[in-house]
């Protein structure tokens, strides 16, 4: 079972800004329905974030960074950073089995291309879209005019995690603010098929996987990973939760 936990004041002041018009509601996922698109973008050339001597051959190239114990302790390192709500599920083992079920361990992967969404790339498999929102909200955090461009830094490591990881944070936040329990496979349902689509399945991934066999096929996989019992993700009785109530 799931443990309440209550978002920290800084973390609700990053999601209002984010929820007052910035981004259309339909929010999508890391792998189908990216269709998340900012209404006000980066207008300076200036403000690209650009690589260092240590990581250019990494950014402007396909990175080469594939030791699985060094990502692994950059995922580590990253959930640490941005991952600042109490009892949050966005642990590290997580991120870890989401990473093998994107990319296997692969910071050069990349997916086939789907209509109207793009191709997911790097070891997390981002869209473009989320990967905006995420650097919106990294920016709006730190208070920075400069911004992480998707071309220039998809593919190294520690920036697709990054921005991953903060990616997956807002998905949790977002569930508790529409009063929904957070679980594993429902934050996977949001990354995998988006928001809207796990809506109109009630925020059940079940009902969600039964009239959707590629999410189906994803999901069973994904779960198939988790360590803890399996009678703890799949029961969506009180699927509502009130927090704080």
């Amino acid at each position: 079972m799931v443990s309440i936990f209550v978002t920290p004041k800084f973390d609700k002041v990053v999601d209002q800004v984010v929820n007052e018009g910035k981004f259309t509601r339909a929010l999508s996922g890391a792998a189908l329905a990216a269709s998340l698109f900012l209404n006000t973008t980066p207008s300076s050339a200036a403000n690209v974030k650009q690589p260092t001597p240590d990581n250019k051959s990494q950014t402007n190239q396909k990175s080469q960074f594939g030791q699985k114990d060094q990502i692994n302790q950059l995922i580590a390192d990253n959930v640490k950073r941005h991952i600042k709500q109490p009892r949050s599920l966005i642990t590290a083992n997580f991120i870890k089995r989401l990473v093998e079920q994107e990319s296997k361990y692969n910071p050069n992967a990349e997916s086939e291309k789907y209509p109207g969404v793009g191709t997911g790339k790097g070891l997390l498999q981002l869209h473009k879209a989320a990967w905006l929102h995420a650097d919106k909200i990294y920016r709006i955090r730190n208070k920075e005019n400069s911004f992480f461009d998707y071309k220039t830094w998809v593919y190294d490591p520690e920036q697709n995690l990054m921005h991953g990881i903060i990616y997956l944070g807002w998905i949790e936040r977002e569930l508790q603010r529409r009063d929904i329990w957070p679980t594993e496979s429902r934050i996977y349902g949001v990354w995998n098929a988006g928001l809207d689509h796990l809506k109109n399945a009630e925020y059940d991934p079940q009902r969600l996987a039964s009239v959707n066999p590629t999410f189906k096929d994803n999901l069973a996989k994904f779960m198939k990973s988790t360590p803890y019992k399996k009678k703890n993700l799949t029961n969506y009785k009180n699927t509502r939760h009130r927090f704080g109530k």
